[in-house]
């Protein structure tokens, strides 16, 4: 199975180079809905792969796990940013964990 997200080009690049390990999106019902199809791909000893878009630029990585949380500042144990208040804003988000 292959996720697909649309990333900005700071979040895509820090992907690129290991240090942003999660990309969280607000806990809608299409996300909730991705991330039960991820846990069943994992029940079912299946890999998952995040394919990570920006531009033209492609990036694919292994989901590792999917988590939930009630916000991003918990997700991430930190405040968010200006951008990523108004990309996830304040309520709860799903966490995708990749390699």
């Amino acid at each position: 199975m292959k996720v697909p997200f649309r990333v900005r080009r700071e979040y895509y690049n820090a992907i690129a180079a290991g240090t942003k390990t999660s990309e969280l999106r607000g806990d809608t019902p299409y996300w909730r809905n991705i991330a039960r199809k991820v846990q069943l791909e994992f029940d079912a000893s299946r890999k998952v792969e995040g394919v990570f878009v920006c531009g033209k630029d492609v990036l694919r990585k292994n989901i590792t796990c999917v988590s939930y949380h009630k916000s991003a500042e918990v997700a991430l144990g930190r405040p968010l940013s200006e951008q990523g208040m108004k990309d996830v804003g304040s309520g709860p988000v799903i966490a995708f964990h990749v390699i």
